[in-house]
């Protein structure tokens, strides 16, 4: 049995290597691409997916590659490309718990995305703001970044993206509802939402 074990601990050991050594040398590819890319819009993808890489390694180093291609791209004014580039640096931020940078991040890729009349990556970015409102507990702002990304993905008839939306609204009022206070009341046609927390929250009567 312990021999068994023993087995399986180093197979666990060497395919976690394995993976390693693959991902270094996906970069090295990587690398050698740039070296040899005379394209702005190239070299730009490759600091993306080498910041991709180095996320599962290093958030540092991915934040380095992701703020190359963001040099880059607003060198060459690539609109779609800056605002992949901040959403990225974004995400990186929300991996580490720092939701303020992470929600200052996605606004500028927000903006981007609009600037290349990019709907669906706009409503994307306003729905993770919204989620970062949500894990900072401001439900009055995660409602409302999600209500915009909901007005997008309806607009372009994007039906799997306006029922996750949805769903993510759900999960707001979820929360709004363990938090509210029994004094909540109707302002014309406006039902208002007094929570402990402070926030005052407005629903409109559809």
């Amino acid at each position: 049995m312990k021999k068994i074990l023993l087995i399986i601990f180093l197979l666990n050991g060497l395919l976690g290597i394995s993976s390693h050594v693959h991902n270094y040398n996906k970069i090295d590819s990587l690398k050698l691409l740039l070296n040899t890319a005379k394209i702005d819009t190239s070299q730009i993808k490759s600091y993306l997916n080498i910041g991709d890489i180095f996320n599962k390694i290093s958030k540092d180093s991915s934040l380095f590659y992701f703020n190359k291609a963001l040099v880059i791209a607003e060198d060459s004014k690539q609109y779609k490309l800056i605002g992949k580039s901040y959403h990225k640096i974004g995400v990186v931020y929300y991996q580490k718990s720092k939701f303020d940078s992470a929600i200052f991040y996605w606004r500028k890729a927000v903006v981007n995305f609009n600037k290349a009349n990019e709907k669906r990556f706009e409503a994307a970015g306003l729905r993770v703001i919204g989620i970062a409102y949500r894990k900072k507990s401001d439900y009055k702002k995660s409602y409302e970044y999600y209500q915009k990304s909901l007005e997008i993905y309806t607009e372009i008839d994007n039906k799997s993206s306006v029922a996750t939306v949805l769903g993510n609204i759900g999960l707001v009022w979820d929360l709004v509802s363990m938090e509210m206070k029994y004094d909540f009341h109707f302002e014309e046609n406006t039902l208002v939402f007094s929570l402990n927390s402070g926030q005052t929250l407005y629903l409109e009567k559809q």
